[in-house]
């Protein structure tokens, strides 16, 4: 009788563990939330000959994040500020940014992961230099 009850203990912890798995699978998927939320943002220390500033970039959502996966982007650096959008690759409104600060110490960029892969994907660039803040695409996916 023991070693039945054991190999039936032994049964519902293999099957509980088997369910958890499968659902930390759902439930890393990306909610996009509501307009106006800053999604993700950094900032980084600006030093030129004279002055110290800091970079920042922040990630927000807006009213087309959920339906369209745009996003509005906000930089300053010092005075200057700069504001622009830019929507997921087709087929992942649901794909969450991500932003990793570039070796260059110049400029962040805007990517993400896709379902279970964890490589960075690059799409998004935000920089500065004296001129001023730039943002570009940077790559072009495709998720249908």
């Amino acid at each position: 009788m023991k070693i039945f009850a054991s190999l039936f203990c032994g049964a519902l912890l293999l099957a509980s563990c088997q369910s958890n798995s499968s659902k930390q699978s759902t439930d890393a998927t990306y909610t996009v939330p509501a307009a106006g939320t800053v999604v993700v943002a950094d900032s980084m220390p600006v030093t030129d000959g004279l002055n110290q500033f800091n970079f920042s970039v922040k990630v927000i959502t807006n009213a087309n994040s959920a339906g369209y996966g745009e996003y509005e982007v906000k930089a300053s650096v010092g005075a200057n500020e700069a504001s622009g959008q830019f929507q997921m690759p087709k087929g992942g409104k649901n794909l969450k940014p991500i932003l990793r600060k570039d070796e260059d110490a110049k400029s962040y960029t805007i990517g993400f992961h896709h379902g279970n892969d964890t490589a960075f994907y690059e799409y998004y660039q935000v920089g500065y230099s004296p001129s001023g803040i730039s943002m570009q695409y940077l790559k072009g996916y495709s998720f249908e």
